[in-house]
């Protein structure tokens, strides 16, 4: 093979492997002297040990295609139940469209370690642990800089990342105690206080 087709096939090569490249980003969970979590975006310092690596793939988080969640009114919030009984709704974090579950049993707004580095929180520290319904986890906390849910809206937003959680992040009680929520007749009814 003469050495032009030979650098023609590797730029071929390289041209493919850019798009998962281009959104493809690791993380990393590490462990201090002191025994505290972080989770970044860098590799573990000096005195610190990797705990886990996560290979992200940013495609799956794109929201270019989705509509921005604005404050469309100042009225109460209304959600019915879905045929599960959770309550959905539509907000953001950092200004990527998300759907939300309502947890009134969760103490923390709780994502994943995926859907954190995706939306830009990053700052991860402070490890705990915490039970869940698939058992007690090592958790961290990062902070949002922006929340919205319906026509609702909080800035500095302290985030529990959550290793496995399923389905959609929970909206938990550190920012539903910020507003009033009632529930009858099936209906939550989220408003200011």
């Amino acid at each position: 093979m003469t050495k032009p087709i030979q650098h023609l096939i590797a730029t071929i090569g390289i041209l493919l492997c850019l798009p998962s490249l281009a959104f493809s980003e690791t993380y990393y969970d590490c462990n201090g002297p002191d025994k505290t979590m972080t989770y970044r975006a860098e590799p573990c310092h000096k005195g610190e040990w990797e705990i886990q690596r996560h290979e992200v793939d940013l495609s799956i988080y794109d929201n270019k295609d989705k509509e921005w969640v604005g404050m469309a009114s100042s009225g109460p919030l209304e959600l019915h139940p879905e045929p599960n009984g959770n309550y959905l709704v539509d907000g953001s974090i950092n200004g990527h469209a998300v759907k939300f579950v309502v947890d009134t049993g969760a103490s923390f707004l709780s994502l994943t370690a995926e859907v954190a580095a995706a939306f830009g929180v990053t700052d991860c520290k402070a490890g705990s642990k915490t039970a869940t319904a698939n058992g007690v986890v090592d958790t961290c906390m990062g902070t949002a800089k922006q929340i919205t849910f319906g026509n609702l809206q909080l800035n500095d937003v302290e985030i529990s990342i959550v290793p496995n959680l399923a389905g959609n992040p929970l909206l938990g009680m550190n920012v539903l105690s910020k507003f009033r929520v009632d529930t009858s007749n099936h209906v939550m009814r989220i408003s200011k206080q």
